[in-house]
Formats: C-alpha cells, sequence, structure tokens
C-alpha cells in the first residue's frame, strides 16, 4: 500500500479512542495496516506492532517497487515517530544525492542482528536484485599524519558503512587494545571505530602513559585544581580537538583542515572514555563549544568526568559558553556506587559543572567499583544513550518512491 492508499481507521490500534472531527487516526506510515490516535500511544504499541509492522513492508516492497523512480526523494511521514525513545534515525538517498528520514529501527534489540539485507529493494523478474552498497570511510591522509607518533586502531563498520564515528578513550596506564575490541563487542550499526592510546605524558614508575598529568613524580595524585593538571590536561584537548577538526572538515585556531571528503559531520561523531579519558572527553565538549563549533553526536563518560569549573587556557568558558547560540554536546557519566575515586557524588558535581547541567545524563550502576563498563544494564544505558542519537542510512531502501 502506497502514501496516495492510505486507508481511514476508525479506532486507535492502541487505546481504543474512536475517530471524530477533533481526534485524527494517523495510520502508521511502515505498513498502513493500522493506525494510532496520538504519538504516544504509537510509541507504546511499538514493541507488540513490530514484527507484523516488518513482516508486512517486506512482504509488499516488491509491490512498490517496480514504480520506482530514481530521480524522486521517499515521500515519508516520520511525526509519528518522532517521540519513540528506542529508535535510531533512518535516512534514505535519493537518485539526487540527498537523504532524507525514512522511519525507525530499534537498536536495542536489533544492534548485533541487523540485517540490511532483509530489507533489499526487490523488483520484478526482469530485474536484478540491488545489493546495499558499501560506504566506507578511510582516514584522511591529514588525520593518518597527525596520528602517526600514535598508537590507534581504526576500523570500517561491520556491515560496510560507515555513517558515524565512534571514538575511544582509555584510562591511565592502559592502551587502545581492549578498547578496540569492547568496539567489535558492540558491533554498532553502520558505525566505524577509532581506538588510540595516550602519548602525552609518561606515567611514573613505568606505569605506561596518560592522556595527562595524575600524578607527581613519586605516583600521588594530583588535586584537579594542581597547575600541573590543568595544563597537562588543556594541551591534551587541544591534541584531541585538532584531531577531530581533521575528522570533521573543520578548521581549528592551528588552522588545519582535511585534505579530502572523508570527514564526518559533527553530529555523527561520538566520544567514549574511562576515567582519565572520560574526563578528557568531557572537557573536549566543553572546549569545543566554547570555541564555537556544532554539538558532537554524544559523549559516554565511565567513572570519569570533568572535575573543575574551567581550564587554565580558558578561565571565562562557563560564562562564554552561556552567550553561545550553539548546543552543548549531549553526555552520559556512568558511576559506580562502590567506586572510591569517581563517587556518584563527583558524577554529580561532574553534571553540575557541565553547562547547561540539562545535557547531562547520570546513571549510577549499583554494586560497581572503578572499572570499565562490565555489565549487561550498564551496556543497556549506553545502547540506549546511541539510539537516541545515531544517524542510520537505510541504503538498502535506495531509488523507490515510497517505503511501506
Amino acid at each position: 500500500m502506497t502514501p496516495s492508499e492510505k486507508p481511514i481507521f476508525p479506532l486507535c490500534n492502541h487505546c481504543g479512542t474512536p475517530s471524530s472531527s477533533s481526534i485524527k487516526i494517523k495510520a502508521c506510515t511502515v505498513c498502513y495496516t493500522c493506525g494510532y490516535c496520538s504519538r504516544d500511544c504509537q510509541r507504546k504499541a511499538w514493541a507488540t506492532h513490530k514484527t507484523s509492522c516488518r513482516r508486512q513492508a517486506t512482504a509488499s516492497t516488491s509491490t512498490s517497487s517496480a514504480s520506482s523512480s530514481p530521480n524522486t526523494c521517499n515521500s515519508v511521514n516520520t511525526t509519528v515517530h518522532a517521540s519513540n525513545d528506542d529508535v535510531v534515525r533512518l535516512e534514505v538517498q535519493s537518485g539526487s544525492g540527498e537523504w532524507c528520514d525514512a522511519g525507525p529501527i530499534n537498536m536495542i534489540n536489533d544492534v548485533g542482528s541487523l540485517n540490511l539485507s532483509a530489507n533489499s529493494n526487490t523488483s520484478n523478474s526482469s530485474s536484478e536484485t540491488k545489493q546495499p552498497q558499501r560506504r566506507t570511510k578511510d582516514l584522511s591522509t591529514s588525520a593518518q599524519k597527525y596520528l602517526q607518533n600514535t598508537k590507534y586502531k581504526y576500523r570500517h563498520s561491520s556491515d560496510g558503512i560507515d555513517t558515524n564515528l565512534l571514538i575511544l578513550l582509555h584510562g591511565a596506564g592502559d592502551t587502545h587494545e581492549p578498547y578496540d575490541k569492547l568496539a567489535i563487542q558492540m558491533a554498532l550499526p553502520q558505525t566505524a571505530t577509532l581506538a588510540i592510546s595516550a602519548r602525552n605524558v609518561a606515567l611514573p614508575l613505568n606505569l605506561g602513559y596518560a592522556w595527562f598529568e595524575e600524578m607527581d613524580g613519586i605516583g600521588n595524585p594530583l588535586a584537579s585544581s594542581d597547575e600541573r593538571r590543568l595544563g597537562s590536561l588543556s594541551r591534551a584537548v587541544g591534541w584531541l580537538e585538532h584531531l577531530l577538526c581533521l575528522l570533521t572538515g573543520l578548521k581549528d585556531d592551528k588552522n588545519a583542515a582535511t585534505d579530502d571528503r572523508m570527514i564526518w559531520v559533527p553530529e555523527r561523531v561520538f566520544l567514549l572514555g574511562f576515567s582519565a579519558g572520560a574526563c578528557l572527553a568531557m572537557e573536549l565538549c566543553r572546549s569545543w563549544r566554547y570555541n564555537g563549533r556544532l554539538a558532537l553526536g554524544g559523549v559516554i563518560c565511565v567513572a570519569g568526568g570533568i572535575k573543575t569549573q574551567s581550564l587554565a587556557r580558558s578561565t571565562n568558558t562557563n560564562e562564554s559558553l552561556k552567550a553561545t547560540s550553539n548546543e552543548a554536546t549531549d553526555v552520559l557519566v556512568i558511576a559506580g556506587s562502590n567506586d572510591e575515586t569517581f563517587s556518584p557524588q563527583l558524577a554529580s558535581k561532574s553534571r553540575e559543572l557541565y553547562v547547561p547541567s540539562s545535557k547531562v545524563q547520570v546513571h549510577v550502576e549499583r554494586g560497581k567499583g572503578h572499572s570499565m563498563i562490565g555489565s549487561r544494564s550498564e551496556m543497556t544505558v549506553v545502547m540506549e544513550f546511541l539510539s537516541k542519537r545515531m544517524v542510520k542510512q537505510m541504503t538498502s531502501m535506495e531509488n523507490m518512491t515510497s517505503i511501506h
């Protein structure tokens, strides 16, 4: 069934509210087999409706695709799905190259098992079946040159479509390798990953490397306001910010730009950091906005976050942020109830120090100490955070004039 053939439904499929002059029952724009009186009813019904909805959509794809036009953008009403908190945004590319939103997909249930080929465009018997195109992105030569003295691992998305980019930052004394393995286990759809090792500061007693100074020469922790800590943290933020400018094709205060088109827009770049890596990631968000740049897709801070009002290089950061028109990056902070290094109280303080604090979500994991993500409940929180923000391109639905 096509949008021009939308049926009229007398009752809401969820709550049973009848159609009237003041209440319009809107059809599900994926399958057109049921209708809802509100976005809230559609969202509540999605958990039970999605199976039959997708089955109906797959069954009807071959009927509609024969009349598709490669130069027409898909006409899809997405307002009914706008408040579904468990779905990622889908995009469909038209023959002209423009991207249009095209309905929901449940990332929490489908991550790791998503099969794009199940939604492939099937034409009549005289046409060949179109397969999803690989859309990988290589790091630009500028980014590779910038990282040449740094150990890192960059991986394409397992589905061959690098729509999003997830950057992983380890804690003090660790390396990028376990975080690269974590990225593989997460198996995020259409997401390339970049795990980076710190090279900024050598820890005392041969304990490895850190992003910034956190200890004195004999291994005692520095105070959060110590000038050595703030100065080295500021330099680390500058280093990471310059890398992000290369990855997003922006110019920073060093007037550097990428030398090719292998870039991501800021809203499709995500960071995940642990402990000191989490502090660096959250500080980066503050500096990124202070310098007038568009918000990143999101940042996940595990057992770490910002600890001071401002960095040494920018004493009026928070005051300046209040005046900027740019949106701040959304941040998820995960703290353990038994963490003595980064307690739930410090997590709340990080939230208060961020401007605006409403952009920070704090999750306290019961029984957790100072450790990386280690439970299903934590990973669920992470996936829910990402599912609301990551963009997904439905390449298997390209060149279709209607989506069913």
